[in-house]
């Protein structure tokens, strides 16, 4: 569930400190998306690579996660958390066949673990468009 592997990550065979750009980015396929790849290619972007690293929630996060796992739901309205305290809201993987599965990502995605000190303040998503710029949403 919060699980990341440096090891398997650093398996791309590109050595920290390589940078990607229009001159070598078909060298390495299937390390970006094809939208970052057009981006690269026409010179928009670089990306330098960085060593792997792991991130792990605090040990507390996960306990909470996994003692309140079964007492959260939602409520009748979009905004609404039914039976939340502490750790992850829904930490099952989410299932297209389940409806509600975007209100699910979208409030473990209010709660995640941000460190010890992290707040996330209401926000509201503006989508742009990489290509022209504009946004969309």
């Amino acid at each position: 569930m919060y699980t990341s592997d440096a090891d398997a990550l650093d398996s791309s065979g590109i050595p920290p400190g390589t940078v990607l750009n229009a001159d070598n980015i078909n060298q390495y396929p299937g390390i970006v998306d094809e939208t970052l790849i057009e981006l690269i290619s026409n010179g928009y972007y670089q990306l330098e690579i960085i060593a792997a690293e792991s991130f792990a929630p605090h040990p507390d996060y996960l306990a909470r996660t996994e003692a309140e796992s079964g007492e959260v739901s939602l409520g009748p309205g979009a905004g609404d958390l039914v039976g939340y305290t502490q750790g992850r809201p829904f930490p099952a993987d989410p299932s297209g066949a389940d409806p509600r599965a975007g209100d699910k990502m979208a409030w473990n995605m209010r709660h995640a673990y941000t460190g010890d000190s992290g707040v996330i303040s209401p926000f509201y998503w503006q989508y742009r468009n990489m290509r022209n710029g504009k946004h969309e949403r």
